[in-house]
């Protein structure tokens, strides 16, 4: 009888923190800006249907479509083209 106790307290603690960790990535959804209005409704249907696999589903892909994702993605390539015009610059200066 006491295995089965530490072993039902084991498993109400594993689920605890997956609902804390599922609330969470709620909150992160509601909270975050995304590249497309729908997406956010649609990460919240994944969420409240799928459970623990929408959160884990989320984590993996949902973090690319955030808007600050997109707009590192521009910075970047804005930074790239910048230091290429730079040093184009340099190359066919006059001495």
């Amino acid at each position: 009888m006491e295995a089965l106790a530490g072993v039902m307290f084991v498993a109400v603690g594993i689920a605890f923190i997956i609902t804390i960790l599922w609330i969470l990535a709620l909150i992160d959804i509601l909270k975050s800006e995304f590249k497309d209005p729908n997406n956010k409704l649609v990460w919240i249907i994944v969420m409240i249907f799928l459970g623990p696999l929408g959160m884990i589903i989320y984590a993996a892909v949902g973090e690319r479509q955030k808007a600050r994702y997109v707009n590192k993605q521009k910075q970047e390539w804005i930074d790239s083209i910048r230091s290429r015009s730079d040093k184009d610059k340099e190359d066919f200066s006059f001495r």
